[in-house]
């Protein structure tokens, strides 16, 4: 038989380093996410010096295992203590805006310890686990073709890890193989299977959203247990949050029911308002809070004096599935009643804050409702045209001159453009909304601000797509720049109208964020840039056609990534409910299929174990050549056996075939291979 060089290297070590590129790839997607070097480097560098010790144990066992616990244990206690400085560079504050990149980066720890007991091929499976998850939970926030690229790595990688290991453990120790060319194949087999995979995941995702592209339809969205962790989300970013996040990634707010409210025309209901952006997200300058007359039981009125531009707005809210202490109103309220509901205390006290936002003590709950008088101030153009630029020197301080050096460097020439032919501040608002509607995209899954970029400049530059939340982070910037002062509300829009109960329905996903313009004499007023097309509502094929290749392909990448994501989780799922080396040896069995020779040996065996069961004879052992099992047959079969003639036949054109004079060609082996098969296939069935 032919020989083939042996080994030169432990055949672990390939497995190790498949391993190490999987936990890098789901590293890659969460470090990158988040968007701290510091925590970035800490993460890389942790998964190599845990790859390098295993490495060294496989030459040497070390006592080295401690350490993987040591890291885990850390992270757990970090974990536990994250919002505390302490822990900062585990875990980073821009890990902490989001509940998933919060646990994701606890994940990418635990791939950290795992690195250090990789020398174990029992623990590989902790890697590709862990891996799977960090990129789940990632994918809500970071859905983008580099999250797709990092993926397909990862699945590449574990791919190879899995095949590898199952040829490793198949093989018998000293076994003959070329370790380049198990790495070459498995790779090329790799490949193969990805791209198939990929193609499937794509055209299943895309079939199922054509079909059903709310699986999850409105009524599982009442039930309210699910979707507690979205309207927690709701309340920390649009409620009473202190900071409101800009390019942060793909928002997913649920559908669940907050409010109802019945008044005399739409509004923005504002919640929070923020006046300082630092590149990444907004805060408040201003932290006064003043209390607000009580003048009866359950009513508050605010010492607010209606101008001769003002105009009166009736608002009705009922609560009806969060507890809040933010109080929603249409621009300057005036007087609030409040309607003590089925449960919790009634509202005894109310603070209005240095921007005019309502908070009640103690927190309105579920079943309560409070009817709110506010003051609009009239918009009319052309008297907004003459209100001038005379502006107090703290508010040019606070709203016009706080921009930050990177937006401002990056930006201003962009808003000189635009506002070029602007002669009033007015125009200039016009002029910036009308540029924003006109020329970027609204889509919710928004992609993450790279680190070291201003999300306004990346928003304006680059991405040209995004939610709420940078389309009026950017009119502001652009008119801070422009010289008008500008500041960004958050609260909800009106919603959809229930003819039953007569009142809108506000939910999570009507969250919002808008600009609000000062002019002289007229207060502030709200402007609400929205976007003329919303990319989640198209189709690839729209896309195409109008002329936005790139976001076309960015909605093939999430669909495949989606789709990958689902198959790879059936994938371990199904790897945790069947015997791994099941399904290793099923691997290594489609691996031998590709070797001609490999496929005549396995239907020889195949037709000779066939027919010593059908003789009452147990089958031999593994390593038994098709001439061994000829022999045992013929030593107590009957001579004139139809069968056993045949099969003697073809194991003798087999030898002659392979170690003949000269060699068979593919094609008489494959030949020989089917008559075997045919031979088996018309043998009696063994009795069980």
């Amino acid at each position: 038989m032919r020989r083939v060089e042996s080994i030169s290297i432990d055949p672990q070590v390939p497995l190790l380093i498949f391993a190490g590129v999987s936990a890098q790839a789901a590293a890659f997607v969460a470090t990158a996410t988040v968007g701290n070097a510091g925590f970035s480097l800490l993460v890389h560098l942790g998964l190599l010096a845990g790859l390098a010790v295993s490495l060294q144990n496989l030459r040497r066992h070390l006592p080295l295992d401690w350490l993987a616990y040591l890291v885990m244990a850390g992270a757990l206690a970090s974990f536990a203590a994250r919002n505390s400085g302490a822990a900062a560079l585990l875990y980073p504050n821009a890990a902490l805006y989001d509940p998933n990149l919060v646990v994701a980066s606890l994940l990418v720890w635990m791939l950290v310890g795992f690195g250090f007991i990789q020398y174990r091929r029992r623990n590989l499976i902790f890697v590709s686990a862990t891996g799977l998850a960090v990129f789940g939970l990632v994918g809500v926030i970071n859905l983008e073709p580099g999250f797709l690229i990092a993926f397909l790595v990862y699945l590449f990688a574990t791919i190879m890890t899995w095949s590898y290991d199952a040829l490793t453990a198949r093989a018998t120790p000293g076994a003959a193989a070329m370790w380049w060319r198990v790495v070459r194949g498995q790779a090329t087999t790799g490949a193969t299977v990805l791209a198939g995979v990929a193609l499937a995941a794509y055209l299943a995702s895309t079939a199922l959203y054509a079909l059903v592209p709310s699986p999850f339809g409105s009524t599982a969205m009442r039930w309210h247990p699910m979707m507690t962790w979205a309207g927690a989300v709701v309340q920390g970013n649009f409620l009473l949050s202190r900071r409101l996040a800009v390019g942060a990634g793909p928002a997913a707010l649920g559908n669940e029911v907050l409010f109802h409210v019945r008044a005399d025309g739409p509004g923005l209901w504002r919640t929070r308002v923020y006046d300082d952006y630092d590149g990444r997200s907004w805060s408040r300058s201003l932290q006064g809070q003043y209390r607000v007359q009580r003048t009866g039981p359950n009513q508050f009125q605010l010492a607010e004096s209606p101008g001769p531009q003002d105009r009166v707005l009736h608002q009705e809210f009922w609560v009806d599935s969060v507890s809040t202490g933010a109080v929603l109103a249409a621009a300057r309220p005036v007087q609030v009643t409040f309607k003590p509901g089925w449960r919790g205390p009634a509202v005894t006290q109310m603070k209005r804050d240095s921007y005019g936002c309502l908070i009640s003590s103690p927190v309105t709950q579920p079943g309560a409702g409070f009817t709110v008088l506010s003051l609009l101030p009239e918009e009319d153009p052309a008297k907004l045209r003459k209100a001038g630029t005379t502006y107090p020197l703290w508010m040019r301080e606070l709203y016009i001159h706080r921009v930050p050096i990177l937006a401002q460097t990056n930006l201003e020439p962009l808003a000189q453009q635009i506002t070029a032919e602007a002669a009033t501040p007015y125009d200039k608002v016009v002029a910036i909304q009308t540029f924003l509607e006109e020329n970027y995209y609204y889509t919710e899954k928004e992609p993450v601000t790279p680190r070291g970029k201003d999300a306004a400049a990346f928003f304006l530059q680059e991405s040209r797509r995004g939610a709420c939340d940078l389309f009026a982070t950017s009119m502001a910037v652009l008119l801070r720049l422009s010289g008008v002062p500008a500041r960004v509300a958050t609260g909800f829009v009106s919603g959809d109208y229930d003819t039953t109960a007569r009142a809108n329905v506000i939910r999570s996903k009507d969250a919002h964020a808008w600009v609000e313009v000062y002019f002289p004499g007229y207060e502030w007023i709200p402007f609400n840039p929205t976007a003329q097309r919303n990319l989640d509502e198209e189709s690839v094929w729209s896309l195409l056609q109008s002329g936005l290749s790139l976001y076309a392909f960015t909605h093939v990448a999430r669909s495949i990534g989606v789709g990958l994501l689902v198959v790879a989780l059936a994938a371990l799922l199904v790897m945790a409910a069947v015997d791994p080396r099941v399904l290793q040896a099923r691997w290594g069995q489609l691996r031998t299929r590709q070797d001609p020779w490999e496929r005549a040996v396995r239907e020889a065996r195949a037709a000779g174990a066939t027919l010593l069961a059908t003789l009452d004879l147990p089958p031999g052992p593994s390593g038994e050549t098709p001439l061994e099992v000829l022999a045992r047959i013929s030593s107590v079969a009957p001579p004139a056996l139809a069968q056993l003639g045949r099969l003697r036949d073809l194991t003798r054109e087999y030898y002659h075939l392979r170690y003949g004079p000269t060699p068979g060609t593919p094609g008489q082996v494959a030949a020989l291979t089917r008559d075997l098969r045919a031979l088996r296939r018309r043998l009696p069935r063994p009795r069980r």
